[in-house]
Formats: C-alpha cells, structure tokens, sequence
C-alpha cells in the first residue's frame, strides 16, 4: 500500500540518520547501546501500533542501524539476526525487533480499543467480522493458522495482527465480533472443505471468489430443502433467487472461471447428490428462504421480495415410477403465516404456469431464525466511517 511504503521510507531515514551520527561519535559499549535504546528505539516505534509493514521491511529498515551499532558493541556486522534479536534465555543478545514491537503495539492498540468500545472499537468489530465473512471459515479468524488461510486475504492491519499472532502461536478470540454457525446436521464450511481436498493456493482463491460471489458460506448454503442434492444455481455458478443472503457481502464480480468451484462440488458430491446428506436444522442461518410448506394444512408458501405472502394448495399426487409427487397450484394472497416455527423450508423443483412441484425439509428451521433482515452487525451500532 502506498501509504505503507511511505511509512518505511520515513522509518528508513531516521535510521541512516542514526548511522551517519554514531559512525562520528566517540562512545563506548554501554553509551552506544543505550543511545540504540532511548534515542533511535522511540523514534522508531512511535507510529508502529498503525503500522502494518511486514518483517522483512522491518530488517531493511533497521540495517543502517545496526550496521553502525554493532561495531560499537564490538561485534560482527554479520552477526545472524536470531543471535541479536533473540532472547538471553537462549543465549540471544535481546536487541528489540521493530517487527516485534510493531506486533506488541498492534495488540495493544486492538485490546484496548474492545474493552473501551469506543467509536474504533465498534469500526474494528465491524473489519473484524467483514474479513470473517471473507474467508468463510465457522472458526473464528484469529484461531486460525495464518499460514494456511493468509493468502486468501491482503494485506492490511487486521491481517498483520492474525499474521503476527499466528508466528507466535498465540489466539486471540473476540466475544463481540461475528461468526457464522453450522445452520444443519452434518453441515460444513465450504472454505473448510476446500483446505481439506489438498486445492493449491490458487485454486483456493478461485474458489473463494466463486463462493464470495454467490454469497454463501455452507453446504447447506447451495444445496436444496432436504439436505440431498447441490442446486442446479451453484453448479452453473448463479446466484439462487429464491434464498437470498440478509449479510451485508462486498461488491464481487462474477468469475470468469468456475473449474475449481465445480471440482470442489464434485469431492463432495455424486452426480449433484451429496456424499454426506444433511440433517435437521439446528440453527439460524442466513440466507432468507422465499418458500415454506406447513405440514398441518398441506400447504406450500411464498413470500415475494415485496413482503406478500401467497399460498398454494395441494391437488393431486402424481406416481412417477417408484416415488411419488405432490403438486401445489391456486395461488392465492394470504397473511402472514401464524406459527413460523412450523414452517418447513421447501425448494421448488419445477413451475409450470400456477402449478408448482416441491420438496420440503425434514424438520422445520430453527426457532431463532425469523424470517426477516439480519446482519452482521445491528446496523444503530456501525459507526459512520
């Protein structure tokens, strides 16, 4: 980022500033060290909590330094960085690193911002919870292996604190920031499975872009009301009309390539019917389901984008070799439906005038989840940026 690199430049001057000085100065060991410590060291560290420059623009920035420093302390300029920087319990000299203290003071920054909950704080929950979403993992970001989940993202200064978390094997989990949950059964992340069919790093990205533009998450996300067999949408690489997703997703274009996508579906999948089918629904999920059966009355609902509820109801079951087929025509207008937690969700197979043919769900969708707008985030709390 060009802001970055900028910020390197300037840290890169203060540094050959700091040689050009001490090459003219008569000191002795400690007075060289300590000029290192409490005169270039603050310089140095003052802007890095915003920082987000990586480990080896840290070592470019602090080798005129150094190269300077060290024949003071009457040691080789070659000395191996891991001596200088490492700790005196391993033997180390324990000169601060620029791209430890720029870690230290990210987590700070970040940590201290959460528990205040002031404006940045609630910004940092919202970026938080956008690069959840973009990897598209049910584990939380910070809990995850940078070097396995890192390339799908840029860099940026959520993803420098997860990188420098991730080198030093520490987690971090935030309570307030958003996650999204296994809405089914035997349900998956898609991203999760990808990592686990051994895709290279490319393909991964392919894959990602494909799910980000069809705006799911999880198999149950693609795949229709009972749980069997991938939507014709997803294999075609569409967007499903009749579910549409109520998280805020970023503005993506659709791919010019869907191979990777489509080898994914068929790891997971024979013939568009899925090797691990799905179970009841155990939680909400996100996507806003337009069609709905009530067992009760042997009725099928949909509701418009505009809000209308319209009920069909059944006419006759049709034998079709060895299953059998119901079918719903007489749309007619209706209210709301009185006990939503008794819907079924329900994919429509196939529509022929105001004749539908519909499979519904074995179990109706969790209680939480109403059919409505949810967010990542309520929206009263996303501060302007």
């Amino acid at each position: 980022m060009p802001y970055q690199a900028k910020q390197a430049e300037i840290l890169r001057g203060h540094s050959e500033s700091y040689k050009e000085n001490i090459q003219k100065a008569s000191l002795t060991q400690t007075e060289a060290y300590w000029s290192y410590l409490l005169f270039l060291r603050p310089c140095l560290t003052y802007p890095l909590p915003c920082t987000s420059l990586t480990q080896k623009q840290y070592r470019a920035i602090q080798a005129p330094a150094l190269a300077a420093l060290l024949p003071k302390l009457h040691l080789n300029r070659h000395t191996p960085r891991a001596v200088l920087f490492g700790g005196l319990k391993y033997g180390g000299l324990d000169l601060p690193e620029l791209y430890t203290d720029q870690g230290f003071g990210q987590l700070r920054l970040l940590i201290g911002h959460l528990k205040l909950r002031d404006e940045v704080g609630l910004q940092i929950i919202c970026f938080l919870s956008e690069l959840q979403l973009f990897i598209g993992t049910i584990q939380p970001v910070f809990t995850l292996p940078f070097s396995l989940y890192g390339h799908l993202v840029g860099d940026y200064w959520l993803v420098s604190i997860w990188k420098h978390l991730s080198q030093i094997g520490f987690t971090l989990e935030v309570e307030d920031a958003w996650c999204p949950t296994l809405p089914r059964q035997n349900d998956a992340s898609i991203m999760e499975l990808a990592f686990l069919h051994n895709f290279s790093p490319q393909q991964l990205r392919e894959i990602n872009s494909c799910r980000l533009y069809l705006q799911v998450i999880t198999v149950s996300d693609i795949v229709n009301a009972q749980g069997t067999c991938i939507l014709q949408s997803a294999i075609k690489g569409e967007r499903e009309s009749s579910r549409v997703s109520s998280l805020h997703w970023p503005n993506w274009q659709r791919p010019s390539s869907w191979n990777s996508w489509r080898r994914l579906l068929h790891h997971i999948s024979i013939r568009g019917r899925l090797v691990q089918e799905l179970g009841d629904w155990v939680s909400s999920t996100h996507q806003v389901w337009q069609w709905y059966y009530e067992a009760s009355q042997d009725t099928d609902y949909h509701q418009r984008t505009s809000g209308q509820w319209v009920k069909y109801t059944r006419v006759q079951q049709l034998q079709l070799t060895r299953r059998s087929r119901t079918m719903y025509t007489s749309p007619q207008d209706c209210s709301p439906p009185s006990t939503m937690s008794l819907l079924f969700p329900t994919t429509v197979v196939s529509v022929s005038g105001n004749t539908i043919r519909s499979l519904p769900s074995s179990s109706p969708m969790a209680s939480n989840n109403q059919v409505g707008n949810t967010s990542l985030w309520p929206l009263d709390q996303v501060p302007l940026l």
